[in-house]
């Protein structure tokens, strides 16, 4: 994550003419997120059974999923805001990074980073 989309620690990596910091359906996914806790909490409420959370979580994931992957800058790298569970002030590298969502891939920027790492410590 990042505090200052001017100051891109990956600009290396983002394609020239996006906008940075690069807009996403920030408004949109967030209403949905809202709507998405609200319904936790009715199942919590109701003291549901784990099946109904689990069930809630997969469409969660499908439909998040969906919205993100068919934004205008969807696969690009830029500098979305909102990461590290924070909506403002820090920014991600793509609109489905690890750093936002619970992908079950790593994004090019982080996985980037990892690499470097590894390097690191097994040269």
């Amino acid at each position: 994550a990042l505090l200052d989309p001017a100051d891109l620690k990956w600009a290396d990596l983002v394609a020239p003419g996006t906008p940075v910091p690069t807009p996403w359906g920030k408004e949109a996914y967030e209403e949905h997120a809202r709507a998405i806790l609200a319904r936790r909490q009715a199942l919590i409420d109701s003291m549901a059974p784990e099946a109904d959370f689990d069930a809630l979580f997969e469409e969660q994931r499908r439909i998040e999923g969906e919205m993100l992957h068919a934004m205008e800058h969807s696969g690009h790298v830029g500098a979305f805001e909102g990461a590290m569970y924070e909506a403002h002030g820090l920014y991600r590298s793509e609109t489905d990074c690890i750093m936002f969502t619970r992908t079950d891939y790593f994004c090019r920027v982080c996985r980037r980073a990892i690499e470097r790492i590894i390097d690191l410590y097994s040269s």
